[in-house]
């Protein structure tokens, strides 16, 4: 009888694993890059290349690591789709003018194919008296 009844719960615990395939899932995080104390503009920097097609978000969050002068930096996310190339989804403009927070952060949703890689990009920075920015991207696969 007591063997009976241990096989009935590895049976029940089989049963209920195997329902939680079903579940629905949150976003997948494929990529999490830091390019910190960057001193000036950077081409294209791979973040992640996709293994498959489909839908990817990519959140961008870069912020002044010091903010002396009148420092601006602008970061932009380029990706290719079925049709074409991409860039500027989720641009971000930083500026350490008129007492703001010194932080900028955006977020794009995107179709990327597979092997083609989805790239961070600064394409202007004004940084007088040696100020430094970080950039830091997230991929999730949705």
């Amino acid at each position: 009888m007591k063997k009976l009844s241990v096989i009935a719960v590895i049976v029940y615990l089989c049963a209920s694993l195997s329902a939680l395939d079903h579940l629905p899932r949150g976003p997948v995080v494929v990529a999490d890059v830091a390019l910190t104390a960057q001193t000036s503009t950077f081409s294209p920097a791979t973040v992640y290349t996709p293994t498959e097609d489909g839908n990817y978000r990519v959140s961008v969050y870069t912020d002044f690591a010091s903010a002396s002068g009148s420092p601006n930096v602008q970061t932009w996310i380029e990706w290719t789709d079925d049709t074409k190339a991409h860039g500027s989804g989720a641009g971000i403009f930083v500026s350490a003018n008129s007492g703001n927070d010194y932080y900028g952060a955006a977020s794009s949703i995107v179709h990327a194919i597979s092997g083609q890689p989805i790239q961070v990009e600064c394409t202007f920075a004004s940084l007088p008296g040696g100020n430094t920015y970080n950039t830091y991207v997230v991929v999730e696969k949705l």
